[in-house]
């Protein structure tokens, strides 16, 4: 997902949001490449994943678990001419991000979907 999200390729990830998230996704793309900005970025790994939360509406079979990920990845920001703004395309940086994933239970659908993110 974080790098389908970098790299703009939202239709490659789509199947695993939420509505509100990838509409939330689509409007951070759009004003980069607005301003014509592109992200390069490379992911290195997970260095840590913690289970933060977990709930269960049994009315509504509805299941959500809370993640918090720690990953390390390479990230530049350039613009239209190509010129470095923001990050190193060689640095490598740890980000961490706390995520909400949620099914209900029963459905045909196997996936969770992240709906909400706290990066």
């Amino acid at each position: 997902i974080v790098m389908g999200f970098e790299r703009g390729e939202l239709d490659k990830i789509k199947p695993f949001l939420s509505e509100e998230v990838f509409e939330t996704f689509v409007d951070v793309v759009a004003a980069r490449e607005d301003q014509g900005l592109k992200i390069e970025s490379e992911f290195v790994g997970v260095r840590e994943t913690s289970l933060q939360d977990v709930d269960f509406d049994k009315d509504t079979n509805r299941a959500e678990i809370t993640m918090r990920f720690v990953g390390e990845l390479t990230s530049v920001v350039r613009d239209k001419d190509g010129k470095v703004i923001e990050g190193s395309p060689t640095a490598v940086k740890r980000q961490k991000d706390t995520w909400v994933f949620a099914r209900t239970m029963g459905s045909d659908d196997p996936n969770w979907l992240l709906v909400s993110t706290d990066a």
